[in-house]
């Protein structure tokens, strides 16, 4: 039997590996500290996307054996905890069936839970739900996610350049395309928007690197922001739905403050 947790952790863009990313190690440590807390708290750890930069899973059996010591880690909650939920970002969505064998829940667009008698949909945040709740994902996104694309990327190149290569364009993408104001303001109207069409009651969702609780009536959105950068995340308790901050201080989450 699946036990049922009363209390929630939601973590998104760590984006482990990720060339532009300083201090791995430093940010490998409190993402440990952040997984035992939750394990000792019963807080009942999901993914919601960009944890790894860049994931891709071939049919020879080849996957990034770099992270094999973040697997290693979140193995550890999958046998106290049962399946994580883990919802691809666009830095981690070429699944080929290796995560579910390790204990991963993988969704590629969404998933909404009943948490506390309210409603939760959660989402990376790079877009596609529709039919027809709307948002669309950018078109680069959808060309990378599209099939035929990654079968052919995976021929013309061998398994490890082909990772290796995807690295590098996420590093490029990234300084030619840095997270703006108004792509997070997207988000923020199609979340507050969704509040008065569906009875939705939170929204936590990540990708656009910018934390930030948002209210609307009795309705709450809340996005993670970078764990990589500011090490934000979410909880849900007793108290609600809240963005924190890990203090490694006192090794423990604390209220989220700008």
């Amino acid at each position: 039997m699946i036990k049922q947790f009363e209390n929630h952790l939601f973590i998104s863009d760590c984006h482990f590996g990720g060339k532009d990313i300083p201090n791995q190690e430093e940010l490998f440590i409190v993402f440990q500290q952040v997984i035992k807390w939750a394990i000792t708290n019963e807080y009942k750890v999901n993914l919601l996307g960009d944890i790894f930069d860049y994931w891709m899973e071939f049919d020879s059996g080849y996957y990034p054996v770099e992270f094999d010591f973040i697997l290693k880690e979140l193995r550890i909650v999958e046998k106290k905890q049962g399946p994580i939920l883990f919802i691809t970002g666009n830095h981690d969505n070429w699944t080929n069936g290796f995560l579910e064998s390790q204990g991963f829940d993988i969704e590629e667009n969404y998933k909404l839970l009943s948490i506390g008698g309210q409603q939760v949909l959660l989402v990376h945040g790079d877009g596609k739900v529709q039919s027809d709740w709307t948002i669309k994902r950018p078109f680069l996104h959808r060309f990378l996610r599209n099939k035929p694309f990654i079968k052919f990327y995976k021929w013309i190149q061998s398994d490890r350049m082909a990772l290796k290569s995807m690295i590098y364009f996420s590093w490029i993408n990234r300084k030619l395309r840095p997270t703006k104001p108004e792509e997070a303001q997207k988000l923020d109207n199609w979340a507050t928007q969704l509040f008065t069409r569906l009875p939705i009651d939170v929204i936590l969702a990540g990708h656009d690197h910018i934390p930030r609780t948002i209210r609307v009536n009795d309705c709450k959105y809340l996005n993670l922001g970078a764990f990589f950068e500011d090490k934000t995340f979410a909880l849900y308790n007793k108290n609600g739905f809240e963005l924190v901050a890990w203090d490694s201080k006192n090794n423990q989450p604390k209220p989220y403050s700008k």
